[in-house]
C-alpha cells in the first residue's frame, strides 16, 4: 500500500495574469508574472512529496502562459496529476495541447465569466467552451461546466443568464442528465455544476468554520510563496517560500501547524481566516 500523502491537491499559480476582468474575482496588486517551467519544475518536484494532483491557478488564467506544454509534460514525468480552471475564451487555441496531455486529469470552465465581461460574443462563447469539452469528454477526460448560483434557487440564481445557457447545454449534449448534489452529470465525464457567488473578504468572525487549508489543500503563487490554501491570493499567510526552503518544513513549521490544528477544531487562528467570506458561506 502507498503512502498517503498529507494534502489531496496543491494549487501552483503559473500566472496572476488573466485576459477578462471578471467582477467576482478579487484581483491582486501582486506583481503581474509568469512561472516560468524551470521554476514550476523546481516547485512540482518539491510538491511530489505532499500531493499528486496540482491545480495550476489561484489567480490567473493558466491557458495564457507561453509554456503551458511544457509545464504539462513536467507533470506527466513527475507522475503529477492536473486540473485546469479557465474562464473559457481561450481553450480552443490550446486544445491540442490540453487533449494530448497525459497529466491533465480534468478541466473546469466557469462560464459565469461571460456574464462579468463586456465585449464577449455569448453564441460564440458559449459554442467554443461547449465544442471544447465535447473534444476533451471524449478524450477520456473530466470536463466540469460551472455556473454561480447566488440564491437559493439551484438552476437561475442571480446570474441573468444562467437559463439561457442551461438550455443551450441541452440542445449540444441531448441525453437524460443525472441530478447530483452538486448539479448534473451530463454524461459520463461531463458535469455542470453550481455554486453559491462569496465575498472574498468579510467582517471578522470568531465563529465555528469550515476550512480544508492545510488539511486538504496548500497553495503556491507565483513567486513561490506558500500559503495555506487557494482563497489566500495576496499571501497574507506567508508560510515561506518553496523556492527557497524545503515543503516539508514549510508546512511543518509553527505558523502552518498552528493554522492547520485550529482547522480541525472549527477554529479560525489567524486573523486573516477569520474574515475569509468563503468558509463562511459553507456553513
Amino acid at each position: 500500500m502507498s503512502e498517503k500523502l498529507p494534502f489531496n491537491k496543491a494549487y501552483v499559480e503559473i500566472t496572476n495574469v488573466c485576459n477578462l476582468d471578471c467582477s467576482f474575482c478579487k484581483g491582486t496588486d501582486r506583481k503581474k508574472e509568469f512561472m516560468s517551467a524551470d521554476r514550476f519544475y523546481a516547485a512540482a518536484k518539491k510538491l511530489t512529496k505532499v500531493t499528486k494532483y496540482i491545480y495550476l491557478h489561484v489567480l490567473g488564467e493558466p491557458t495564457l502562459h507561453p509554456e503551458l506544454e511544457k509545464i504539462l509534460e513536467i507533470c506527466k514525468d513527475l507522475d503529477l496529476k492536473v486540473i485546469i480552471t479557465t474562464n473559457g475564451t481561450l481553450v480552443n487555441k490550446v486544445s491540442d495541447i490540453l487533449l494530448q496531455s497525459k497529466a491533465l486529469h480534468k478541466v473546469n470552465i466557469s462560464l459565469h465569466a461571460f456574464e462579468a465581461n463586456s465585449g464577449i460574443d455569448f453564441v460564440q462563447y458559449l459554442e467554443g467552451c461547449f465544442e471544447f469539452a465535447r473534444k476533451i469528454n471524449e478524450h477520456g477526460k473530466i470536463c466540469v461546466l460551472r455556473l454561480w448560483n447566488g440564491d437559493s434557487e439551484r438552476i437561475y440564481g442571480q446570474n441573468t443568464l444562467n437559463g439561457h445557457i442551461i438550455q443551450s447545454l441541452k440542445e449540444h449534449f441531448a441525453g437524460e442528465w443525472t441530478q447530483n448534489t452538486k448539479g448534473y452529470r451530463i454524461k459520463e465525464k461531463l458535469f455542470l455544476e453550481f455554486a453559491e457567488r462569496f465575498n472574498w473578504r468579510q467582517e471578522a468572525s470568531e465563529g465555528k468554520i469550515n476550512c480544508y487549508g492545510l488539511r486538504d489543500q496548500i497553495g503556491v503563487l507565483v513567486d513561490g510563496t506558500v500559503v495555506p490554501c487557494c482563497i489566500d491570493c495576496d499571501g497574507a499567510i506567508s508560510l515561506g517560500n518553496i523556492f527557497d526552503g524545503e515543503i516539508e518544513e514549510i508546512i511543518n513549521s509553527p505558523l502552518a501547524r498552528q493554522i492547520a490544528q485550529g482547522f480541525r477544531n472549527g477554529k479560525a487562528v489567524h486573523p486573516y481566516c477569520k474574515g475569509c467570506g468563503f468558509v463562511r458561506t459553507r456553513l
